[in-house]
């Protein structure tokens, strides 16, 4: 299997709710890393048109997981 997570279990056995589960949560995180990526390329762009520029680091956090984006 390449990508993702193995559709069989350690014991050989397959087990598609738990992969099908894996998948979902990764699938999500990498959608809420992209908004983040979003956010900060926005807040870039707008600070340019404005004519300021960022001096020091932005960080984010997610509202529904508290992780933190910098």
């Amino acid at each position: 299997m390449g990508r993702g997570v193995p559709y069989r279990n350690v014991e050989g056995y397959p087990d598609p709710t738990a992969h099908k589960a894996i998948n979902n949560a990764i699938r999500e995180e990498r959608r809420r890393d992209a908004r983040a990526r979003r956010a900060m390329e926005n807040l870039r762009r707008l600070a340019d048109e404005l004519g300021f520029e960022i001096v020091n680091r932005i960080e984010l956090r997610d509202r529904y997981t508290g992780k933190i984006f910098k």
